[in-house]
């Protein structure tokens, strides 16, 4: 296993956890970069609460035309040698 695992999470969470703006509605997105609405808005993984309450909090304000989350399925699935599948929904 390699070792640095920890370091690399914290390299990628610096990196995609950064905040452009201070709130996420049309009002920020507007006054920051000259948007009402981004295209997409992402959410991976789900297990950290905090993620969720910001997905609500962009799916309440109307700041994503597409709104799609994924997480990691645990459960047995036999398409999968691993037993694990990467599923993607959206609206």
């Amino acid at each position: 296993m390699d070792c640095n695992v920890a370091e690399n999470i914290n390299i990628l969470a610096k990196f995609l956890g950064t905040r452009d703006i201070d709130a996420l509605n049309q009002e920020e997105l507007f006054n920051r970069y000259g948007i009402h609405q981004v295209d997409v808005m992402v959410l991976f993984g789900g297990s950290i609460l905090e993620g969720g309450d910001v997905l609500a909090s962009g799916i309440k304000n109307f700041v994503a035309k597409k709104i799609y989350y994924c997480w990691w399925s645990r459960t047995y699935n036999r398409y999968t040698a691993s037993g694990c599948s990467f599923r993607i929904s959206g609206y």
